[in-house]
């Protein structure tokens, strides 16, 4: 007899194999045994008329400090999500920097992006610190970690605006070595986020090098996402030409109306590199809508030294920064698409409202908005930029080789918990991308499902996880492929998808019939 049989479901094994009627049967944390047949276990579970697919597997989060301050990860949980992998976009919660200065740009840093940073009590020296705070918390499902390009820049440097000496670039890949030695996967690169914008080619090729002696990966939020694109990933591709790492483009979109209609331009970019021998893989949110601080159309020079340089910038020379700041915005196509989504308790009326109302409220044009919210908020402001076309975001969607990654966090359904108005992408984009698969049509159940289990478990090498098969961890999503549907919206983002039923993390449920377990079964890649 089974710990746990799984009978009579439609099993999508993650491969892209074609689909099949079966049973798993379950010991302990793996999957034992697969058959035609109704299989007996101690917990039985009838997933008739529902899909079994492998756990998916989520990329791109933000999630480092959502595993330990509240390790029942539920959004992530209710979306069918058994892995996250965190420490994205150059920014991660270790190595914590030795020197005091830098340790505060550092805490700043991360506040931005990672919900719950000043909840944090401890320091995380490096990746051991992190992984034993994890195993402390005991989480709900596995962790894969990268280390943040950004945060070993501030442990070498701080946030100054300048190329890195020799010495400076040998502290960073020290660093960077023992964190890959200790279990990190790679290295994320922030290239649109200070102190990492401020970095060259150079310091990026020396880095990879070292990423590559592991046979690791680089994963990298580009330089430009708008008019400068073409020549962003360019640069990553000379990077991955140069060194030979693995490159992983995060969250590939095109923004800006200007530069709607080219993906078929940029995915042939990407396939004629690979076509050469470099090896070049993305991911996607389903959304045409992204999300990050409003400080990001404050530009990139300006923030040397950290965020409260960049106020002190701000409040004394705001007319040498206007300018630039309504250019940045007119690159995102304007106030009217821009929405204050989070000020951290700060200024909870501004949520909601989109740049060109509060503009209008405060009698201002639109930069001069930004500079009086980001002072009043102290420089914590997260908004949301409609800068993309859907037909593009459905373009590359539909192709097989790119990954699904919510480039979210895990965070409670509980908005009193949560706060603010986070993008919807943060509690839907697995329900959204099956259902939005289903609605395109262009590529098959098998298909849709393998970019969320076995393509990123076989890109970010997490052994085990990924597909049905005997042997592999008993990570499994159990769901109605007709009625697993997104239903966050931007007005109310804290909603939870329908059709989900149950979820199981190394054969434990952690999802029941549609409610949450105590079970806390999450392991660490």
């Amino acid at each position: 007899m089974y710990d746990v049989a799984i009978n009579n479901g439609l099993i999508v094994d993650g491969t892209g194999a074609p689909a099949y009627f079966g049973s798993i049967g379950i010991k302990k944390d793996r999957i034992e045994h697969i058959s035609p047949d109704r299989l007996y276990g101690k917990h039985t579970i009838n997933a008739e008329g529902l899909t079994v697919t492998p756990g998916f597997i989520d990329v791109h989060t933000h999630s480092d400090t959502s595993f330990i301050i509240d390790n029942r990860l539920e959004n992530k949980v209710y979306q069918g999500v058994t892995t996250d992998i965190i420490g994205n976009c150059g920014i991660s919660i270790f190595p914590s920097p030795g020197k005091n200065d830098y340790y505060e740009l550092f805490k700043k840093y991360c506040s931005g992006l990672l919900v719950g940073t000043d909840k944090l009590k401890n320091k995380f020296e490096d990746i051991n610190a992190y992984k034993d705070a994890l195993k402390r918390t005991k989480t709900a499902i596995n962790c894969g970690i990268l280390a943040g390009h950004g945060t070993l820049r501030i442990c070498a440097m701080g946030f100054e605006n300048r190329k890195s000496t020799d010495e400076e670039i040998e502290t960073m890949k020290e660093l960077l070595d023992h964190q890959i030695e200790n279990g990190a996967i790679g290295m994320s690169l922030g290239l649109i986020y200070p102190p990492g914008s401020f970095s060259d080619k150079h310091e990026l090729i020396e880095l990879a090098k070292v990423i590559k002696k592991h046979d690791a990966l680089l994963t990298a939020h580009i330089r430009n996402e708008k008019a400068g694109i073409f020549e962003a990933v360019k640069e990553m591709i000379d990077i991955a030409q140069t060194t030979r790492v693995r490159l992983h483009i995060s969250h590939l979109k095109l923004m800006g109306e200007s530069n709607w209609g080219k993906t078929e331009k940029l995915l042939n970019m990407i396939a004629d590199a690979n076509e050469k021998g470099v090896i070049i893989t993305c991911d996607q949110y389903p959304y045409s809508a992204s999300s990050t601080t409003l400080a990001a159309v404050v530009p990139s020079w300006a923030h040397e030294g950290g965020t409260s340089k960049m106020l002190e910038r701000l409040r004394e020379k705001p007319e040498v920064l206007e300018h630039r700041i309504a250019r940045l915005i007119d690159e995102r196509d304007g106030a009217g698409r821009i929405k204050i989504a989070h000020t951290f308790g700060t200024k909870p009326q501004y949520e909601g409202l989109l740049l060109s109302e509060l503009a209008q409220i405060m009698d201002l044009n639109a930069a001069q908005t930004v500079i009086k919210a980001l002072d009043e908020t102290n420089g914590k402001v997260n908004a949301i930029y409609f800068s993309m076309s859907d037909r593009d975001v459905e373009h590359i969607l539909s192709q097989e080789n790119i990954i699904v990654g919510s480039d979210g966090s895990a965070q409670s359904y509980d908005n009193k918990v949560s706060k603010g108005l986070p993008h919807p992408r943060n509690f839907g984009t697995f329900p959204r991308a099956v259902r939005m698969g289903r609605e395109i049509g262009r590529l098959s159940r098998e298909k849709i499902i393998r970019k969320m289990t076995g393509l990123p478990a076989e890109v970010f090498k997490l052994k085990g996880t990924g597909s049905i098969c005997i042997g592999n961890y008993a990570d499994i999503t159990i769901f109605d492929w007709d009625e697993f549907e997104d239903t966050a919206t931007f007005e109310n983002p804290y909603q939870k998808p329908t059709g989900i039923k149950h979820v199981l993390v190394s054969g434990s449920l952690i999802l029941e019939d549609g409610e949450m377990t105590q079970n806390r079964p999450g392991r660490i890649f």
